[in-house]
């Protein structure tokens, strides 16, 4: 249930017993942290839930490149965060989503030129092309492609009472609300160290720093300041399954307008088959209908 950053900014700014001995508060403080720290935790831009992206081990670059609108492309169609967009209107909505530009996709870190392309592998290349083409002749030039990339499944932490809470959120369908419902649950838990609110209040102000960083980082320190007055299990429940990324991804992304090759497939040839031309030394391409 790992949340895209700008719904960890907004749980923990919202958030924020059991006191212990010095000694244990630092080694228990100590040990969640560490926890976090060696769990994956990169920032989850992309839904994958439902999704079969094609999986490439080969790109092992983590770089992120901003926040940008992403296009999801199924058998099904096209959608933007979950709202379907008819194939007769896809150029007009990306039109529209590149003159909203880099204010409308969270302002900072963000580009009004990118856009990602979400695509299950089983899509034909024509689809692929058309929303390719679509993207630009709107201006968004700065076309970057979402794979999947392979990872062993995570080890939660041991349960806690707050666990199955957490299971029926996460199985919610309909939990549109997730983030203000878990920073609920968190508040209920932590309102006892201010010290743990007030790093959770400092999340807004991150810049140029992955905000998952900032809380484990300064986790420790707070939780000793307040001499560990929170229920740890269930804290590091919430923790675990807020900051923890399920499903990791790669991005492989065009230059701008560099288009060195035109990369060509008969209509019906999937995008699993296709995806595999994006590689280095590639730096952009035309994409076509054979």
């Amino acid at each position: 249930m790992r949340l895209p950053p700008s719904a960890v900014s907004a749980l923990l700014v919202c958030v924020v017993g059991c006191g212990k001995s010095a000694k244990e508060c630092k080694t228990d403080a100590e040990a969640l942290a560490t926890l976090l720290r060696e769990t994956p935790h990169e920032p989850e831009m992309f839904v994958l839930a439902g999704r079969h992206l094609v999986a490439r081990p080969d790109l092992t670059d983590k770089r992120g490149f901003g926040y940008a609108p992403v296009l999801d492309i199924t058998k099904a169609g096209f959608a933007m965060q979950g709202e379907p967009i008819a194939q007769a209107e896809l150029s007009t909505k990306l039109a529209t989503i590149h003159d909203q530009g880099a204010q409308h996709w969270m302002g900072r870190g963000s580009d009004p030129d990118r856009i990602y392309f979400a695509i299950d592998g089983d899509v034909t290349w024509d689809r692929v092309v058309m929303a390719f083409e679509a993207a630009e002749a709107a201006g968004l030039v700065k076309e970057a492609f979402v794979f999947e990339y392979p990872s062993k499944p995570l080890t939660p932490p041991p349960r806690s009472a707050v666990d199955a809470e957490l299971d029926k959120l996460q199985a919610d369908p309909d939990a549109a609300n997730k983030a203000s419902r878990l920073a609920e649950m968190m508040s209920t838990r932590v309102k006892r160290c201010k010290s743990l609110q007030q790093l959770f209040g400092g999340v807004a102000a991150v810049e140029g720093e992955d905000k998952a960083d900032f809380i484990i980082t300064g986790l420790a320190e707070a939780l000793v300041e307040c001499e560990c007055n929170v229920d740890m299990p269930e804290l590091r429940s919430i923790m675990w399954r807020v900051l923890a990324t399920q499903h990791q991804t790669r991005v492989y992304e065009f230059a701008p307008r560099v288009r060195d090759e035109t990369i060509a497939f008969p209509a019906t040839t999937t995008w699993a088959d296709a995806s595999k031309k994006l590689a280095p030394p590639l730096r952009g391409a035309k994409l076509a209908v054979q």
